[in-house]
């Protein structure tokens, strides 16, 4: 009975609207294990990254960290110099009750409670949707130009959209050189576009691609391989079905299928497509790995969460992004030995971020600006844990 103390032997602090539990040191770890997880379940917590930056959302305050070259952080603090701006550590900034963040190469966008957009950041083509390309900075404005309410927000590159409740209806926004918009020229506020039942967006860095409710991929925009520009006409990817999520690279298409099997293709030219080479491809090429919920690619480095928690990766590794101990790039997934109990992945340009089950955030890669959070300046080649001072 000595093993079951009473719950005297932990205290609880509060702090704000959070809970700090300090287990002591001979309470039963099963249920020190049981009661960490319920714990930290109480916490919404997600984390986007943009080109050199990352965002944190925890129950509707946000931080950031990283590049603040167009005041894509939402903040002023910053380190600055004559040829940048950075933060590397986490700052909390205005906005309240946000239920969504997305970062694009240098802005961003925030979804909240009330199903209303903020954006900041770089604005030189658009992409910010208030109506003009002058820049905003840090500056928080609200897109009000639509009067129905939107449910999902996408960032990517220089390109912003949503999902709005009218019959999941797609407005998108910002750089079009390519069409990626799918109309006319760059478009600087909110342009509804005519397909409908949608119900996800991912952008590359000139073309666009879409997952709709019934798991059917369109894409469109600039392919840079084969210069092909498709422009207004959306290429139905027909050999691929029951698709439940879809994310691009600068030239990678990556989607997944609901019984947990990946399809790539296009640029592979740091084996980013994970096929063991380094031929480009320009259909859907099928890995080998087996029940995976998640998947994410960026830059030139993919990463993909199995069922179980456990992290694949592969691609360029040149800043560390891989975050196996060397710099090799791999082309073929492997096994992040290093971490487990993984709920959430993400990829930055050259850094990644992985979150576990009980809300610990491991960050590694490349750091120049900052984008890590771990309060220098230095790459990292191994997941690194950061200690955020915020609950």
């Amino acid at each position: 009975m000595d093993r079951w103390k009473k719950l005297n032997i932990f205290n609880i602090f509060v702090l704000k609207n959070y809970f700090y539990i300090n287990f002591g040191e001979h309470y039963p770890k099963e249920i020190v294990n049981i009661i960490n997880i319920f714990y930290h379940k109480l916490f919404k917590i997600s984390i986007s990254c943009g080109g050199n930056f990352t965002i944190l959302l925890i129950n509707g305050d946000l931080y950031s960290w990283g590049d603040n070259e167009f005041g894509q952080l939402g903040s002023n603090y910053c380190e600055v110099t004559k040829s940048f701006k950075r933060c590397n550590n986490p700052q909390k900034f205005g906005l309240k009750n946000i239920v969504k963040i997305k970062c694009g190469n240098y802005h961003s966008l925030a979804l909240t409670t009330s199903n209303k957009i903020y954006s900041w950041g770089d604005n030189s083509v658009g992409q910010l949707g208030i109506g003009s390309s002058s820049l905003s900075g840090c500056q928080k404005i609200m897109i009000d130009d639509i009067q129905v309410p939107c449910n999902k927000i996408f960032c990517g590159g220089n390109n912003s959209g949503g999902i709005f409740s009218e019959n999941s209806a797609i407005y998108m926004w910002g750089y079009n050189g390519f069409k990626q918009l799918g109309f006319g020229d760059n478009k600087n506020k909110p342009q509804k576009f005519n397909l409908k039942s949608i119900n996800k967006i991912s952008y590359g860095d000139i073309f666009t691609m879409i997952l709709t409710i019934s798991g059917v991929i369109y894409i469109w925009g600039y392919n840079m391989r084969y210069n092909l520009e498709f422009g207004h006409n959306k290429s139905q990817i027909f050999n691929l079905k029951s698709i439940r999520k879809i994310c691009c690279g600068i030239d990678v298409k990556m989607a997944l299928t609901t019984s947990g099997e990946i399809y790539m293709w296009g640029n592979n030219e740091y084996g980013q497509l994970g096929l063991g080479h380094k031929i480009y491809k320009n259909k859907p090429q099928k890995l080998s790995l087996k029940n995976i919920r998640k998947i994410c690619c960026s830059g030139f480095h993919s990463m993909a969460l199995t069922n179980c928690g456990n992290i694949y990766v592969w691609g360029h590794n040149d800043t560390w992004q891989l975050g196996m101990g060397h710099n090799k790039d791999l082309l073929e997934p492997q096994k992040l030995e290093s971490l487990n109990n993984v709920k959430t992945i993400k990829c930055g340009y050259k850094h990644s971020i992985a979150i576990t089950e009980i809300n610990e955030i491991f960050v590694w890669g490349y750091n120049w600006y900052g984008q890590l959070g771990l309060g220098d300046y230095e790459n990292k080649k191994v997941p690194q844990k950061l200690d955020l001072k915020i609950y």
